[in-house]
C-alpha cells in the first residue's frame, strides 16, 4: 500500500476513510432490490458498486454516506444501522477504509449524479450477472439478511 498519510508515529500508511450503504427496498414483486451505481471515471468506470464516497473534512461517515447517496442517485434514505467495516486499496495503492451501512429508500426512482454513469434498483437475483466492485455481494447479501421492510 503506498503511503498516503502518516499517523505521525510510525511511518506507517494511514487509510483514508470513506463511507457507503446497502440500500434496499422491497419491489413490488415481493422480492429486494439494491441501490446500485455504476462507475463512470477510471479506474472503476463501468463497475457496479455501493454509492458511496470519501469523507468530507469535518464530516462523520453517516453525514458522508447520506450525502453521497443523494449526490450520485439523487435519492434520500434511512440508516438503519451499521453493517461493518470494508477495507480496500485502489489501483493506484491508495488504502480506504470504508463504513458501511444499511439503509432503506425513500420513495423515488434514482438518477445518475456526480461521478456515476448510471444507477438502478437491482434484483438481488440479478446480482451475479453483473460486474461488482469486490466484496459488494458479500456486503448486499449481510444487508438483505438484516433487512426488515416493515417500518418502512
Amino acid at each position: 500500500m503506498r503511503p498516503t498519510d502518516s499517523d505521525g508515529k510510525s511511518g506507517c500508511p494511514v487509510p483514508r476513510e470513506a463511507a457507503s450503504a446497502v440500500v434496499l427496498r422491497t419491489a413490488a414483486t415481493g422480492g429486494l432490490e439494491v441501490l446500485l451505481v455504476r462507475r463512470g471515471r477510471p479506474p472503476l468506470a463501468g463497475v457496479w458498486s455501493l454509492p458511496g464516497g470519501k469523507l468530507e473534512p469535518g464530516e462523520t461517515a453517516e453525514q458522508a454516506v447520506l450525502r453521497e447517496v443523494r449526490e450520485e442517485t439523487g435519492l434520500a434514505v434511512r440508516l438503519r444501522g451499521r453493517l461493518g467495516q470494508h477495507g480496500v486499496e485502489a489501483p493506484d495503492g491508495t488504502g480506504w477504509r470504508i463504513a458501511v451501512y444499511l439503509a432503506a429508500a425513500d420513495a423515488g426512482d434514482p438518477a445518475a449524479g456526480d461521478d456515476a454513469a448510471d444507477a438502478a434498483f437491482v434484483p438481488l437475483a440479478r446480482l451475479a450477472s453483473l460486474t461488482l466492485t469486490r466484496g459488494a455481494a458479500d456486503l448486499i447479501l449481510a444487508g438483505a439478511r438484516r433487512f426488515d421492510d416493515k417500518d418502512g
